[in-house]
């Protein structure tokens, strides 16, 4: 299962790089890089100014720890996909498509 965040504000990936509480790690098999705890990580998206606009867990990742991280040392907030503002916190350069279904009563 995946669960998908976004911060309420743009994080710099740049200062993120210098935090000692978390590493960015390169993922050689998707060829990208990651946020990494020592024991759980989370996949990430940036906008063209190298800001982190979207966090992505998947499996069975325990995301506690690098959410909190973040949030303390940038003074943001992290919401997950499951809350009503999510929608309204997507950056112009996110890659990530919200499809919702409804069922109609016939």
């Amino acid at each position: 299962m995946s669960t998908y965040y976004r911060p309420t504000d743009p994080i710099s990936l740049e200062e993120v790089k210098k935090l000692d509480d978390i590493e960015v790690v390169y993922n050689k098999e998707q060829k990208k890089e990651i946020l990494f705890d020592g024991s759980n990580y989370l996949h990430f998206d940036c906008d063209k100014d190298g800001n982190i606009v979207d966090l992505y867990r998947y499996g069975g990742n325990d995301e506690s720890y690098i959410l909190e991280t973040l949030e303390n040392n940038f003074s943001t907030l992290i919401v997950s996909e499951y809350e009503d503002v999510y929608s309204n916190l997507a950056s112009e350069d996110t890659n990530v498509i919200t499809i919702k279904l409804e069922v109609k009563n016939a």
